[in-house]
């Protein structure tokens, strides 16, 4: 994203879609000479199959950041879901005895928590989304896309599921990256990390709807 010079390498892992572009602005404005370098999911290119767990794309990404940067400290930063995968990579580089400087997760969440709340949260609320989808699948403008991702999203969660009790590799043919990625951090288990955290969080748009 940005080559930078004086500085140590930032390292920036992406949200559920892998989109690293989003990054450039970030990259401005932390300085000219701040290295800044955005880690893109394997398979993106479509010679190989996409990584299925967060353990699997943290070490690939370990392995990407320390030919990079051979020795630590390391900075690492992840959006979103990369929020996961970042906080993997730096427990796998501490157990392994490298130091890591900085793990910023950046509006990143607990997925699992996410399902137990958003199935516990009131009746108003509950009923004010469904009709808010009801309304968009009758009249948005974008209805017929919104139903066809709607209704692939729940084939590719019901294939997961199936797969994973099955014991077989996820069969990537029925999701997006984005379906793959949402499926891999609703299994991840966090493990204990020995280093500090920084969590940066952005305040609620009050112009945009909350809890979706």
């Amino acid at each position: 994203i940005q080559e930078g010079s004086s500085r140590p390498p930032l390292f920036i892992v992406s949200g559920l879609g892998g989109n690293v572009v989003r990054f450039r602005n970030l990259a401005r404005y932390l300085g000219a000479d701040q290295p800044v370098f955005a880690l893109q999911p394997l398979g993106m290119d479509g010679s190989q199959p996409y990584l299925t767990r967060i353990e699997d794309m943290a070490a690939h990404y370990v392995r990407e950041v320390k030919a990079k940067q051979p020795e630590g400290p390391y900075q690492l930063a992840g959006y979103s879901f990369g929020g996961l995968v970042v906080f993997e990579m730096a427990r796998q580089l501490a157990l392994a005895g490298n130091s890591v400087g900085l793990t910023a997760l950046l509006d990143a969440p607990e997925w699992r928590y996410i399902a137990k709340t958003a199935r516990s949260v009131n009746v108003m609320h509950r009923l004010e989304h469904l009709r808010s989808r009801i309304a968009r699948i009758l009249t948005g403008p974008d209805r017929w896309e919104y139903v066809s991702d709607a209704l692939r999203q729940r084939l590719s969660r019901l294939v997961f599921k199936i797969s994973a009790r099955l014991g077989r590799p996820i069969p990537q043919r029925f999701g997006t990256l984005s379906d793959i990625n949402a499926h891999a951090a609703a299994l991840y288990v966090p493990q204990v990390y020995p280093g500090s955290l920084t969590l940066l969080r952005t305040r609620p748009d009050p112009r945009l709807p909350q809890g979706d």
